[in-house]
């Protein structure tokens, strides 16, 4: 993407560069959740999402700053950069994991694509659409609602970024503890606060706190939300953690083209009354799955003592449940 020469030729290097994402991200939650063991998954799915959120707190003013002073193929040459030096890190330290659940892609089909699962994916996709309907056109919301001076936007952003990072960290312990309240709590969080910003978006000190807000609760059931999925899919878990964040990746893009046409037709400042309206219906969903239960386990396995101990726990737990 660096050395691109013309525009087609970056788009299709930031493509390729989105798969490797999606890769990473669906790897690195099966990767977490096997080394953290039973009773961790949460936080162990915390830790994967609220890296990606501290990165993006600290990495896109960077990013902007480099891209301002040196130009835009230095600051994805930089991204390259620290891409290698992660992946030197991998190879060091991150120990070889076992499956969670079925070794073959039938099973692991079987489990992620088994109904309970589809409906909380149906809902993640929903979810992310209300939230980004609104946040990708936040920043034009804070100068012309609002109010708020282009210098000062990125305040605002900052504070919506460290809410999320926070937010991560302790949804994931809560997580571990209830998932499925997790996710609703979290999901009327982030509507209150989008329908709050809606009525009270005027006052700067006010949105300042909302947005805060609604990065803590937006970003705070994501690991509950994640720990759903795998947790439904059962022997699916591994190729399900991947179906989590492609179904994110879509109700972003859905959210981000869904905003753009609105604020053609209708301003800017129907963005986020739009937004709280469709993260309204998918807590309504949220509610209504919160007692969805995996699908039983049809999938032949080997005999108990061939499996590590912590899976075998695992998946007796499964067979119970």
């Amino acid at each position: 993407a660096a050395a691109a020469g013309g525009i087609g030729v970056l788009l299709a290097a930031r493509c390729v560069a989105g798969l490797a994402h999606g890769v990473i991200v669906g790897a690195a939650t099966s990767v977490a959740v096997s080394l953290a063991g039973p009773g961790r998954q949460g936080r162990a799915i915390s830790l994967v999402f609220g890296g990606i959120s501290v990165a993006t707190v600290l990495g896109v003013p960077l990013g902007t700053l480099v891209g301002q002073w040196l130009g835009w193929r230095a600051a994805l040459t930089a991204v390259a950069v620290l891409g290698a030096l992660a992946l030197l890190a991998v190879r060091r330290t991150v120990p070889p994991t076992a499956a969670m659940g079925a070794s073959s892609l039938a099973g692991q089909l079987r489990g992620a694509l088994s109904r309970p699962v589809l409906a909380v994916l149906g809902t993640a996709v929903v979810l992310f659409t209300g939230q980004f309907t609104a946040y990708t056109y936040l920043a034009g919301y804070l100068e012309d609602v609002t109010g708020v001076g282009g210098r000062f936007v990125g305040g605002y952003l900052l504070a919506f970024g460290t809410a999320a990072a926070v937010g991560t960290f302790v949804g994931g312990r809560c997580a571990d503890r209830r998932a499925a309240a997790t996710l609703t709590a979290g999901c009327a969080g982030l509507t209150v606060a989008l329908l709050a910003l809606h009525l009270c978006g005027r006052s700067g000190a006010a949105a300042a706190v909302l947005v805060a807000c609604w990065g803590l609760a937006g970003f705070g059931l994501v690991p509950a939300l994640q720990s759903r999925i795998v947790e439904l899919a059962g022997p699916g878990g591994d190729f399900a953690a991947t179906l989590g964040v492609s179904a994110a990746n879509a109700g972003i893009a859905a959210g981000a083209a869904l905003g753009g046409w609105t604020v053609t037709a209708h301003g800017v400042g129907t963005v986020v009354p739009l937004g709280a309206a469709i993260c309204l219906a998918a807590l309504l969903a949220v509610a209504a799955g919160a007692r969805l239960r995996p699908a039983p386990d049809t999938t032949p396995t080997s005999a108990p003592h061939s499996l590590p101990l912590d899976l075998a726990l695992d998946r007796e737990r499964t067979v119970r449940a």
